[in-house]
């Protein structure tokens, strides 16, 4: 699969990385990033983009890919300009480019999805609070009207 054609059906952003370092960014992947052309990430270190404090389990789990142990799809935050943080899902496939390996991916944006999923945890948490905090008796009936 080529470049073109896995920019057309990538979603967000496709890319490969060749040697640690970006090959191919299509648009999509480098707008996500914060950036108007994909030229300003192509040759760039993969890692460098990946939230410092997910950098170690997303080296290992691209370490595991090849083993049958590989986990889900990892889910991580990426850097992108002006320190905006990117939720990034990412899909990736071992390939093979002038006989050396490599891998080829797309990014899907899931920031709206952690930052919902995030509100939703809040609102739990109050709602428990506020459950918990109720003094209110609860006792049940039978259809006789016994507890």
């Amino acid at each position: 699969m080529g470049p073109s054609l896995m920019d057309e059906n990538s979603g967000l952003g496709g890319f490969f990385v060749l040697d640690g370092l970006f090959s191919h960014v299509h648009e999509g992947f480098a707008s996500a990033l914060g950036h108007a052309r994909a030229e300003a990430v192509n040759g760039q270190a993969f890692l460098d983009w990946v939230h410092p404090d997910d950098r170690k389990r997303v080296r290992a789990e691209f370490e595991m890919e090849f083993s049958a142990r590989a986990p889900h799809p990892p889910v991580f935050r990426l850097m992108a300009k002006e320190q905006k943080t990117v939720w990034a899902h990412l899909e990736r496939t071992a390939v093979t480019v002038d006989e050396r390996p490599a891998r080829a991916g797309y990014l899907l944006d899931g920031t709206a999805i952690e930052r919902l999923t995030a509100g939703l945890g809040e609102s739990l948490a109050r709602y428990e609070t506020i459950l918990n905090d109720a003094d209110i008796h609860l006792g049940e009936l039978d259809l006789d009207g016994r507890m």
